[in-house]
């Protein structure tokens, strides 16, 4: 038997009772969502004062300390200064001093990235510092490659080294690959998983024409 349709004055009842149900759940989802965007940003806050609190006693981790410096750039507006000629400026601190007051005294600064870009305008700087950065970072890398391969070594013997080759790279990998590319003036391949990675520095670092210690500038004379 067909049913019949409801009449316009159930469907107007049905209507009446559905559209507070419906708002209910609109506020109920504008109210769900609010305080997920109010957890998110307690959880924000939360992570702040837990980085002040480690900076005030003294214990942040290393990582931590990289990325805070790494935010100094960000604030400091020069992310995009080549990060050799940075370390190579930072290696000398009478030169450091001496380039930034010329800045300074030349330009109205609004950061520190407005000081270095005036600094790096000269480009017998520019060439100085990047081969000042690239030789300290040689040496630091050297060090740092050393002990990541006895690592590896020791995951090797006890058999632990096939989950660890499919990890991401670690930031130190990023940091030899991007040494090598620039002192060999070519491209890794993309896309290289840590065990990959591991082999190709290690194939490339170990070419005495990589680890010959860069040559060093003439020292600087202060203008």
């Amino acid at each position: 038997m067909k049913q019949k349709d409801p009449s316009p004055r159930l469907l107007i009842v049905r209507d009446q009772l559905l559209t507070p149900l419906r708002q209910l759940r609109a506020r109920l989802k504008l109210a769900s969502a609010a305080a997920m965007l109010k957890a998110g940003e307690l959880e924000r806050v939360a992570f702040h004062e837990r980085q002040q609190r480690l900076i005030r006693e003294g214990s942040r981790t290393r990582n931590q300390k990289l990325f805070a410096h790494g935010s100094n750039a960000e604030h400091g507006d020069y992310l995009e200064i080549d990060q050799y000629a940075v370390r190579g400026l930072e290696a000398h601190p009478d030169l450091y001093a001496f380039w930034m007051a010329k800045a300074a005294s030349a330009i109205i600064a609004e950061n520190r990235g407005d000081l270095l870009r005036c600094v790096f305008s000269d480009e017998r700087r520019q060439n100085f510092c990047v081969a000042e950065g690239l030789r300290v970072s040689w040496g630091f890398t050297r060090k740092q490659r050393a002990a990541e391969t006895a690592e590896f070594k020791g995951r090797q013997e006890s058999g632990n080294h096939q989950q660890w080759r499919k990890l991401p790279r670690t930031s130190f990998q990023d940091w030899m690959i991007d040494l090598i590319e620039r002192r060999g003036e070519f491209n890794a391949p993309a896309g290289m998983r840590r065990g990959k990675a591991h082999d190709w520095i290690a194939f490339h670092d170990g070419h005495p024409d990589f680890w010959a210690p860069p040559a060093r500038y003439p020292d600087w004379e202060l203008e």
